[in-house]
């Protein structure tokens, strides 16, 4: 989705009396998506196993690790920021009904597409960290797979106040962010400084784990769950009552 971080970057912008441009192609990550959707056609392949090697791998067995107790062929599953549906495809058929949002409206149509078949759901653009189409307490599970890694804290607690607003009681949001607090996420965000030098600003943002427990805290979240590795990755299973 690229999370939200080109409307972070136009707010301040609009403060210091700048004029954003659109991105000609689209939002940022349109790009290599239809550059996967074109390789794949030409090969015969589904473009998320394409994707999959270019990025970090299948997401199927951290779901499992992470997800897999959350929701059944009953539940109702809001995906926030499924691009081109590398993690959606695997929770599709596994649930009862999705519910995907994203801000880029060329992934939308994409969706529209790729997942005829596959399972029941529905698609919507998001303009803004605001879930206006989607009613109160109608989700049983909501996740986010490499989101929040691009996400500004500001619209990370607005995104956490809407999805603790359209969760039922009893439902939870699985999510992963990135954060500075290893060893190896310092030596992640240093690498990205070095190869990008001072003009320009990475596309990943990092959090420390308290501060986003504060927001979820504050929201009306219980954090059930919370899980880092040596890399850049915290794992974080937020409870609503």
């Amino acid at each position: 989705m690229g999370n939200f971080a080109t409307h972070a970057i136009k707010k301040a912008a609009d403060v210091m009396g700048l004029e954003v441009r659109r991105h000609q192609n689209g939002k940022p990550w349109d790009q290599q998506f239809r550059k996967w959707i074109a390789e794949a056609e030409t090969r015969g392949m589904d473009p998320n196993d394409l994707g999959d090697v270019e990025w970090a791998g299948d997401p199927a067995r951290i779901l499992e690790a992470h997800a897999a107790g959350l929701y059944d062929t009953d539940s109702v599953v809001l995906e926030l920021g499924p691009g081109t549906g590398r993690a959606t495809r695997h929770v599709l058929p596994r649930c009862w009904k999705m519910i995907l949002l994203d801000y880029s409206e060329f992934v939308c149509g994409w969706l529209d597409g790729y997942l005829v078949g596959k399972g029941e759901f529905e698609t919507h653009w998001l303009e803004h960290p605001k879930f206006t189409v989607v009613p109160d307490r109608c989700v049983d599970f909501a996740f986010a797979y490499g989101v929040f890694e691009h996400v500004e804290l500001d619209d990370t607690w607005e995104l956490l106040r809407e999805i603790f607003r359209v969760l039922k009681p009893n439902g939870n949001l699985w999510f992963n962010f990135d954060t500075v607090a290893t060893s190896g996420g310092l030596a992640h965000f240093k690498a990205e400084r070095t190869r990008l030098g001072p003009e320009q600003r990475s596309v990943f943002r990092f959090h420390h784990p308290d501060d986003v427990c504060l927001l979820a805290q504050d929201v009306g979240f219980e954090v059930s769950h919370l899980e880092r590795n040596e890399n850049r990755s915290v794992w974080m299973t937020l409870h609503r009552q």
